[in-house]
């Protein structure tokens, strides 16, 4: 899928923005992606349930396969997909298996996610529909940019939602913002990187 491939481009090419400037004795990267799990398990989640159902997608790769000039961004984006569709029923059930499984649920809590500068997470907003709100002349009108709230941790980027066709803007209808973050030195390289200046236009840093 284009999420695939982008994914895969982001995380061949910090990866070796990151090889260039030196990362010690890491052999690996691991890429994580949000997945939602509704329609994952078997019967699929009420569309009336309003929680979460969300899962985390586990990719490993050698760093020297990311950072290599001649990488294949289409075997490093099966690798991504292969890693969401590990996220099935079954995978599931067992997840919620082991939770229930504890006696205390207070035990259980979320960790922090850590790059180590070596790996990389995402979550993509790109089918939320947040350009068809218009709260109205109040209140502003209708919604022309999706933000995150605050600087964005080491390794991890957010896909923005798709700009409509035809919208009146500087992205070009269409267009899909990507908010990276990247440690000043890594981000340095990765702006003078041909191939994914090939696909991307930078914005501001």
């Amino acid at each position: 899928s284009t999420n695939d491939a982008l994914c895969a481009l982001i995380w061949s090419r910090v990866t070796s923005a990151r090889n260039a400037v030196g990362m010690g004795e890491a052999i690996y990267s691991m890429f994580n992606m949000t997945v939602n799990g509704r329609s994952r398990m078997d019967p699929p989640v009420s569309l009336e349930y309003m929680g979460n159902v969300v899962f985390v997608s586990k990719a490993f790769l050698c760093i020297d396969t990311l950072a290599s000039p001649s990488a294949s961004i289409a075997e490093i984006a099966l690798t991504v997909r292969n890693s969401v569709l590990a996220i099935d029923n079954k995978a599931i059930k067992d997840k919620i298996k082991a939770v229930t499984s504890v006696d205390d649920i207070g035990r259980l809590a979320p960790g922090g996610y850590n790059s180590f500068q070596r790996n990389l997470g995402c979550t993509s907003w790109s089918q939320q529909e947040y350009y068809t709100l218009d709260w109205g002349k109040t209140l502003g009108g209708k919604c022309r940019r999706v933000r995150w709230r605050k600087t964005i941790s080491d390794g991890i980027f957010v896909i923005f939602p798709r700009v409509p066709p035809g919208e009146d803007s500087d992205l070009g209808g269409g267009g899909l913002e990507v908010y990276l973050g990247l440690q000043r030195e890594h981000l340095d390289v990765l702006r003078k990187d041909e191939l994914f200046n090939k696909y991307t236009e930078w914005r501001c840093i």
